[in-house]
Formats: structure tokens, sequence, C-alpha cells
């Protein structure tokens, strides 16, 4: 949560829990209650929502270096007004920008590209 709130700049904009029972009835898991924290890079009714589920347990997999490291699911693509605060948090934060700082996709746009704490990968693209 901190990460996507202090360092990408996220809203938090909601948060529920789905029980054990529920969460299996679902298919979801077979023994754990999912803590749900939903985020929102801009708090409106328009934005899409992201939605960080917690089991209450940690990764058991290695933190991928590259997205050629594993399989499923890598990265996720955000688009950002501007890219210079994510910067500037990310920096604060010890977060290591991964791409050139920023890189140019033409036409004003630009990329950047980090890691959250659990190894995902998060393309940030928008104007500086």
């Amino acid at each position: 949560i901190e990460f996507y709130t202090q360092v990408i700049g996220m809203t938090k904009t909601g948060e529920f829990s789905v029980p054990k029972e529920s969460a299996t009835e679902l298919g979801l898991t077979n023994t754990y209650t999912l803590d749900v924290v939903i985020l929102k890079l801009e708090d409106s009714p328009e934005a899409s929502e992201w939605k960080l589920m917690s089991l209450g347990t940690k990764a058991n997999h290695p933190k991928q270096k590259w997205m050629s490291d594993d399989t499923g699911m890598q990265y996720i693509t955000l688009f950002a007004n501007h890219l210079n605060p994510i910067i500037e948090r990310a920096k604060k934060h010890d977060v290591k920008i991964l791409s050139g700082v920023p890189s140019s996709l033409g036409e004003g746009r630009f990329f950047i590209l980090m890691q959250d704490p659990d190894g995902t990968f998060i393309e940030i693209i928008g104007p500086k």
C-alpha cells in the first residue's frame, strides 16, 4: 500500500475483507481471508480502480530481475498526468527506476519502469 500511495501517488478510496468461507466458495482461496484495498490514480468516479489483495503472508517466489524471469502477469501499465512527481517520490523512498529517467517515447510521452515490493514491474507513461 505504501509503495502505491507514497511512490506512485495513488489514493486509497476503500477497503474490504472477504471472509475465508466466502473466499473459498468464490474460488479465490482455500484457506485465507482476503483483505482488499482499493486505490485510484485520482479520486473520481471515472478513475479505474486498482485492487490490492493481501493474504497476510509474504510472497513465496523470488523477486524477478527481468520480466523474462517468470511466466504469468509480469507488469502493468499506468498512464499518469506527469512523471516528474512520481520520479521525485521514487527517489525519496529509494525505489530504483530501472529505465532511463525518463525515456522518450516521442510525441511528448515518456516512460519509466520500476518494481513494486512484490516484484511486479510497473510501467508508467505520461508527460514529464
